[in-house]
């Protein structure tokens, strides 16, 4: 009898330890889980905001680029402009 009750302790130890290992794993692979997670967030907010400062970028490079045309285009008339009048003036003198 106290042989069946020994082993029956022992069994139960034994499937007391495959439980507590089992949950223990189990737990580390949610610890993983969880860093992996966070890495994976970590890396998107990293890219939307390298991706939000390249697209400002780009807009303030087309803002630049537009200003620039249109002041080349203005300063151009204005040039055409001037050699105009310059022109009236010399043949009214």
């Amino acid at each position: 009898m106290l042989k069946i009750l020994e082993d029956f302790t022992n069994e139960r130890r034994e499937e007391e330890i495959e439980v507590k290992q089992d949950a223990y794993q189990e737990f580390i692979n949610y610890q993983l889980l969880a860093a992996n997670i966070k890495q994976v967030n970590s890396i998107y907010m990293l890219e939307c905001t390298y991706n939000n400062e390249n697209e400002a970028n780009k807009d303030h490079k087309y803002k630049t680029y537009t200003n620039n045309v249109r002041n080349l285009e203005t300063d151009g008339e204005d040039n055409i402009l001037d050699e105009e009048e310059s022109l009236e003036q010399d043949s009214n003198s």
